[in-house]
């Protein structure tokens, strides 16, 4: 678009995009920290022109600092997402400081509007922005309510509640209640052919019924909030109206995927892709509360086969048929109690070797990287116990040599 139609403009103006993304990100803090600089010196005792010459001084000092920080000159240099990124959170911080200057009057929420659409304009970025929910609710309640240290506990728990509701609730769960109706109205089948539930409809009906129910729903919500003069829920599904809007931006991914261009990363054409598109599950799982280190051993039965937990079906679009077909289980597998710890910071196996900030250049013992203990066995016993970690074949090695069997479950290396 910002290119008018000239191809030979387009690599050119997407890097400009980071230019001017970084150099907004640089006013905005200079702005916000120009305010800050005039609320420190309000009380101070010196005449007004000093105070806002100093004021200025401390922005442009700021804005300056940021525009020659070694982070945002590469983002700005780059065609990537994090310069934008920047700029949306520099924005919003920018808007909470006006709020908080215009708090007490009549209108005031229209800058919390302003600030949930701006959120839902960076959702389309990059997930940084939401890091600013907790900082931007400890400012209101700062604002409107006296402190107290019980009021800013619950402050803070209501604005994780915010942030995990807009991170799973409207980005992945939204998807993934469409899909729910997608199944009901068009339906599912087994690969032999057996129809498994749904209505038969063409695909995208259920899509369809999902988006004129969740609109219909806010508008009604949102007219019933007005007219029962309930402000907080007014204000409450206005900023989640807002956000969805801005979040729309998505669209462009599964519109383009459509007219099938040369870089089409995960195929997002349909829900199907789409939602796994959305749900991030080309990164993987991280496990951010709790889960195994990057060596855990996988908990196996008697016959030596890993367990695991069903967590639900893949399934997947065939020419030819008028349902979405089952492909694959989704698997979770258990892991023994040991390996699991809250918060693992060391959890991704492909790491073990991964040049100078590899895990095995920060651990002590530099064992094998197997998917299972590897051990030697004499008498039934393990002689040698090494590490293990994270699978990359099924492949089994069972040698024995004179009484000696060497089990290797390796998929990383031969041990």
């Amino acid at each position: 678009m910002l290119a008018f139609n000239d191809v030979t403009s387009i690599a050119f103006m997407v890097n400009m995009i980071s230019v001017f993304s970084s150099a907004f990100t640089a006013l905005f803090v200079c702005w916000t920290t120009t305010m800050l600089a005039q609320k420190g010196l309000k009380d101070m005792d010196w005449d007004e022109q000093t105070k806002n010459l100093s004021a200025l001084a401390s922005g442009a000092i700021a804005g300056l600092t940021t525009i020659f920080a070694d982070s945002l000159w590469f983002n700005a240099v780059e065609a990537e997402v994090y310069a934008m990124s920047s700029f949306f959170t520099a924005l919003v911080d920018w808007l909470m400081f006006k709020w908080e200057a215009r708090a007490d009057e009549k209108d005031h929420l229209r800058w919390i509007i302003l600030i949930a659409y701006v959120m839902g304009l960076s959702i389309g970025v990059h997930l940084l922005n939401l890091l600013t929910i907790p900082a931007l609710a400890t400012m209101y309640y700062l604002r409107k309510f006296p402190f107290s240290l019980k009021g800013l506990l619950a402050t803070l728990g209501i604005s994780v509640a915010i942030l995990a509701f807009i991170q799973y609730g409207i980005i992945q769960y939204t998807f993934s209640i469409a899909w729910w109706f997608e199944k009901l109205f068009t339906g599912t089948a087994m690969r032999n052919g057996t129809i498994l539930e749904g209505f038969g409809m063409p695909k995208g009906t259920g899509s369809l019924v999902f988006a004129v129910l969740l609109i219909g729903a806010i508008v009604g919500l949102i007219a019933w909030s007005a007219k029962q003069k309930k402000i907080i829920l007014n204000t409450a599904m206005i900023c989640f109206s807002v956000i969805l809007i801005g979040f729309s931006s998505y669209s462009v991914i599964f519109i383009r995927s459509n007219v099938e261009p040369g870089i089409d990363m995960n195929n997002p054409e349909n829900i199907l892709t789409f939602l796994s598109y959305m749900k991030r599950e080309q990164y993987g799982d991280r496990p951010l509360l709790k889960g195994p280190m990057y060596n855990g051993r996988v908990e196996r039965d008697a016959r030596g086969y890993p367990q695991f937990d069903v967590t639900g079906m893949k399934y997947v679009l065939l020419d030819g048929e008028d349902r979405y077909v089952e492909d694959v289980e989704e698997r979770k597998y258990k892991y023994e109690d040991k390996d699991v710890v809250f918060f693992p910071r060391m959890y991704e196996t492909g790491r073990y070797k991964s040049g100078p900030f590899g895990y095995i250049n920060y651990v002590d013992n530099k064992g094998c990287m197997c998917a299972t203990s590897c051990g030697i066995l004499w008498g039934g016993k393990v002689m040698c116990r090494k590490p293990v970690g994270k699978m990359d074949s099924s492949l089994i090695l069972i040698l024995r040599i004179k009484g000696i069997t060497t089990i290797t479950s390796c998929l990383y290396c031969w041990v």
